[in-house]
């Protein structure tokens, strides 16, 4: 069974997951055979869905969305929290969730070929369940994370993870220390200042609307890495509004239909960050998803020293973005 073990120095947790090796090998041989455990009429290859959404088009009884536990999940919520050392490290048992969202019957169709029905199902979707976790004591922060394209997912049928962790990611808590810190000086948020700033200057902005902005960062790490945040200060995605959410749908589709063109279907990655849980819980973060499109691979360079080098600016890359011809 897997463990979760931290790094003392960085306070990084790692998921020590040997099974997980299988499991890439077993995908590889469904892959082969061309099974799509995602695909409609290849339910019984997932377990017991937890939920779904019916289809309002097909059959009775048609889903147009399905959350399903992972097959292999990193996390497992039948097991107690078990925190103990091995020598001088420290280590704890797997408990959590890791549920994924099937997120269309469609095997070939991806986020740039939604409707804003379905972005808006799937971004209510991620609250409810987020909220959800908050009911069990164990968890601590809630992550969601949507993989795309070779060299980044097992399955191409389009589909998004949602764990419950016993720990704060270490990006988040590093992001969490650094809005204390600023708060305390300046008495304001810090992600509200970039928003105000980045609103000013404008050669960043990609897309606004009444609730959100899409941007990119101004010291970007990768070549059209893109943030979408709310204007109004939110610390925690659950409390997200149904207008919100249709807002928030609005800019992602905008978003990677130019990410599409512009790109020619790219491999991405999109990570949501929101303030942990309970005790952890601070009002002073702002919650907001990442979008990594996979332009090149990481350098050792990077990988070794976490400088990043970025070989298109983001004023570029936005500039791009606003041009392409859809």
């Amino acid at each position: 069974m897997s463990e979760l073990r931290k790094e003392p120095i960085s306070r990084r947790w790692v998921i020590a997951a040997p099974e997980r090796r299988m499991e890439h090998e077993e995908t590889l041989s469904s892959a082969e055979k061309q099974i799509c455990p995602f695909c409609k009429g290849n339910e019984h290859l997932t377990p017991d869905e937890i939920s779904r959404i019916d289809s309002s088009a097909g059959k009775a009884g048609e889903w147009d969305i399905r959350i399903v536990p992972d097959k292999n999940a990193l996390l497992k919520e039948a097991i107690s929290m078990g925190k103990y050392g091995k020598g001088m490290y420290d280590v704890m048992n797997p408990k959590g969730a890791h549920q994924i969202v099937v997120e269309t019957p469609d095997h070939d169709k991806t986020w740039w070929d939604f409707d804003m029905s379905r972005m808006k199902k799937l971004f209510g979707i991620y609250r409810d369940v987020s909220a959800g976790f908050k009911n069990d004591s164990s968890a601590k922060h809630v992550i969601i994370v949507k993989n795309h394209g070779v060299h980044t997912s097992n399955y191409s049928h389009s589909h998004s993870h949602i764990l419950s962790l016993p720990f704060i990611i270490k990006r988040v808590d590093d992001e969490m220390r650094s809005v204390i810190e600023y708060f305390q000086m300046k008495e304001r948020c810090i992600y509200c200042d970039i928003i105000v700033e980045e609103l000013g200057v404008g050669e960043r902005i990609l897309f606004e609307n009444d609730s959100v902005i899409v941007f990119a960062p101004f010291a970007s790490r990768f070549p059209y890495e893109l943030c979408i945040i709310p204007k109004s200060h939110e610390a925690d995605y659950t409390t997200i509004k149904d207008s919100e959410i249709e807002c928030l749908a609005e800019a992602f589709l905008f978003t990677f239909k130019r990410l599409k063109a512009a790109l020619k279907n790219p491999s991405f990655s999109i990570v949501l960050h929101s303030s942990p849980f309970f005790k952890t819980y601070r009002e002073e973060y702002h919650w907001h998803w990442e979008i990594k499109p996979q332009t090149d691979d990481m350098a050792g360079f990077e990988w070794g020293t976490g400088l990043y080098i970025n070989s298109i600016t983001p004023e570029e890359a936005i500039k791009r973005l606003k041009e392409v011809m859809l």
